[in-house]
């Protein structure tokens, strides 16, 4: 679990400085929550997979 910690705080700090880390942070946030709720979506508006009745 440490090594996701480590690898995203790498890479939203690299290079950058902390005003701009935040706001990267903040979008790849709500892209992430904004994602989740599509998927919730269709999932919710998706029928339920039924099986055929095999012989």
């Amino acid at each position: 679990m440490y090594w996701a910690v480590l690898s995203s705080t790498t890479v939203l700090h690299t290079g950058i400085d902390r005003g701009s880390a935040t706001l990267r942070a903040a979008h790849r946030i709500t892209g992430t929550c904004l994602g989740v709720l599509a998927v919730a979506a269709i999932e919710t508006l998706h029928p339920p997979h039924v099986p055929p009745n095999s012989p």
